[in-house]
């Protein structure tokens, strides 16, 4: 489980990460209703790198259900991110020795400028951009946060 199961089985929203892990179908079929309901195509998972062979299953599933979705994952923008860094920087050796914080940080703008953000339950990566986008939404735009939990129906004792 590593990073993003690592405190299971302590924390109720271990049920999501089992979910997704046992049965990515159900999962893709929960977000894909919710995302065709709201209209929205493009999908982008940010998750722990880790986490690649699981979120690669969602993207299989997702686009299963409905090759019209657009799914890009953390691989896609850290091919994207290292192809800029070694063109425009290629001998920057504190670009290099930070590229996996400088890569979160880059899906973290990702994610806050999302139309709509469905965060991970007790993620406090996830909790820190959605209390940014409450913050920016106050006063620039409506954007929508909703918590994985709610989307894929489930409830966390």
């Amino acid at each position: 489980f590593k990073d993003w199961g690592k405190h299971c089985p302590k924390w109720p929203s271990c049920k999501i990460f089992k979910l997704g892990i046992e049965t990515p179908e159900i999962f893709a079929q929960k977000i894909t209703k919710l995302l065709t309901e709201k209209n929205i195509f493009k999908i982008y998972i940010a998750a722990p790198p880790d986490q690649a062979t699981t979120v690669a299953n969602f993207r299989y599933e997702i686009q299963k259900i409905d090759a019209k979705f657009e799914v890009l994952v953390g691989t896609d923008a850290e091919k994207l991110l290292e192809a800029r860094r070694s063109l425009l920087f290629p001998n920057c050796s504190f670009l290099k020795k930070h590229f996996n914080n400088i890569f979160s940080i880059t899906e973290q703008e990702i994610c806050f400028h999302s139309k709509l953000f469905i965060r991970a339950d007790q993620s406090t990566w996830s909790g820190n951009i959605r209390q940014e986008r409450i913050a920016w939404a106050a006063q620039n735009s409506t954007s929508e946060n909703l918590e994985l939990s709610k989307v894929l129906d489930l409830k966390l004792d």
